[in-house]
């Protein structure tokens, strides 16, 4: 069953998922609603009742806060750590996620939860994937941000040879060019 389908997905009788969107920062806001945009952190709730989350994703170039509510504590957790796992991937990906397979996952955690100590542990260990993810998405915002600026630098060079203004150089050279500008740059 997917995750935005799945019975335990309510709170108060109102389906959670996806959640509404809040502009908090970047461009304009564009309001989105449903599932859109990449998934950037998920925080779990600090204070009582502790089964909502916030979740922060980018859309547009402008970041949108939403909160997830779930009346089951225990599929909460689960729902909670399928997050964590999803960083950077697209709201509607996460969506998409099955959790056919989560069903004994849950009753054992419904048994962890029954003793205060083991709830304790649970957020030592989302704080420790939370550090993880958010390593995770800086690396794939970075991997993002280099093909994107290669394809541009490749895009300008072919625009540059097709036009008649440039010929590749040889690689002597562009290594030759390059000692020359790093020694200037050493010298100012």
């Amino acid at each position: 069953m997917l995750l935005r389908d799945h019975p335990l997905m309510m709170f108060r009788g109102s389906r959670s998922w996806p959640p509404d969107w809040l502009w908090r920062s970047g461009y304009d806001d564009t309001h989105p609603q449903g599932e859109v945009g990449i998934l950037k952190s998920v925080t779990a709730s600090g204070i009582q009742p502790y089964y909502r989350c916030f979740i922060l994703m980018e859309h547009c170039g402008a970041e949108y806060k939403g909160v997830l509510w779930l009346s089951d504590p225990a599929f909460w957790r689960e729902v909670y750590r399928v997050l964590i796992r999803s960083y950077g991937k697209t709201i509607r990906e996460i969506g998409e996620t099955d959790l056919t397979d989560t069903h004994t996952d849950l009753r054992s955690i419904a048994e962890m939860s029954s003793d205060g100590k083991d709830q304790d542990a649970f957020r030592l260990l989302a704080n420790r994937n939370n550090l993880i993810a958010d390593e995770n998405y800086k690396l794939r915002h970075e991997l993002r941000n280099h093909v994107t600026i290669m394809r541009f630098l490749r895009g300008s060079i072919r625009e540059q040879i097709d036009a008649g203004n440039a010929r590749p150089k040889p690689e002597n050279e562009l290594v030759q060019k390059n000692l020359t500008q790093s020694k200037l740059t050493y010298r100012t």
